[in-house]
């Protein structure tokens, strides 16, 4: 059976989405750009080498991240991120970034002292009338498994939110 797609079916599932309460799971990095103004460049009197002046820093979650900024953008209602990040700065910018998405819940997610949170640092240089050029990416993150504990833990948060979707908890 083959079925088309009409406006009318379209706008049916779309208008759907505020409605739903979707769990991501997963690696959540922090994506920080680095807005590079090439007018403002120096010459670093230490090195001789070129200086990028960094004139606006854009902090946005990535990875994991990236599928929950596409589902917030798509107006689904209810997104539970599910993972991790460090006791760090960056984890506190990434959380701050997370709760800045509407709909976003962190209920689930964690802090843990024993990772960093990784980050993809994105320098970008902006001239005038051209598209964003990025330049090689910093990347920083574990290089180690993530410890049992922390994974029992995502798994028991996991669980949790599960067993709060399931229609046998509305019966208890």
């Amino acid at each position: 059976m083959t079925t088309t797609m009409d406006v009318e079916r379209f706008n049916s599932i779309t208008g759907a989405y505020p409605r739903l309460r979707i769990g991501v799971v997963g690696d959540f990095f922090l994506d920080r750009y680095l807005q590079i103004d090439p007018t403002k460049e120096e010459t670093s009197i230490e090195t001789g080498l070129p200086v990028h002046n960094v004139v606006g820093v854009v902090a946005l979650p990535g990875a994991a991240g990236t599928i929950l900024n596409n589902l917030v953008a798509l107006g689904v209602g209810e997104i539970h991120a599910v993972g991790y990040c460090g006791d760090d700065g960056e984890g506190y910018e990434l959380r701050r970034a997370l709760a800045d998405r509407p709909g976003v819940l962190l209920d689930h997610f964690l802090v843990a002292k024993t990772r960093r949170t990784p980050v993809y640092c994105k320098p970008m240089v902006l001239e005038p009338g051209l598209p964003p050029r990025e330049l090689n990416r910093l990347d920083s993150r574990n290089w180690t498994p993530t410890p049992d504990e922390l994974q029992r833990e995502v798994a028991s948060r996991v669980e949790e939110l599960a067993w709060a979707a399931s229609p046998r908890c509305a019966s208890r």
